[in-house]
C-alpha cells in the first residue's frame, strides 16, 4: 500500500522568517543572499514570538523562496500550470 507524503506545515516562527526573508528578496537578493544577511546583517532578528533565526528555519525558509524564484521566472516564461512544482504549458 502507497502512503502519500503529508505536507509538512511551517511554525509561526518560520513563517515570520519565511515572510522577512521574502521582503528582502523582493528588494532583490537571492535567496542565499537574503540567509547571509539574516545571519551577518541582523543576527538579533526576532520573530513576533520572540524566537530567533534558527539554522534550520532558515534552510526551510531559503529553501520555499528558490522554489517561488524560479516558479516566477517560469511564469514570466509563460508557463500558467504547475503540476507537484514542475511547470507545464
Amino acid at each position: 500500500m502507497k502512503y502519500s507524503k503529508k505536507q509538512k506545515s511551517l511554525s509561526q516562527p518560520v513563517i515570520d522568517l519565511l515572510s522577512r526573508m521574502s521582503k528582502l528578496v523582493d528588494q532583490g537578493l537571492s535567496p542565499v543572499e537574503a540567509v547571509e544577511w539574516m545571519t551577518e546583517v541582523e543576527p538579533e532578528w526576532r520573530c513576533g514570538q520572540g524566537y530567533k533565526a534558527t539554522k534550520g528555519g532558515l534552510r526551510q525558509a531559503r529553501q520555499r523562496l528558490e522554489r517561488r524564484v524560479e516558479m516566477m521566472k517560469q511564469v514570466n516564461n509563460g508557463v500558467t500550470v504547475f503540476i507537484n512544482h514542475k511547470p507545464n504549458q
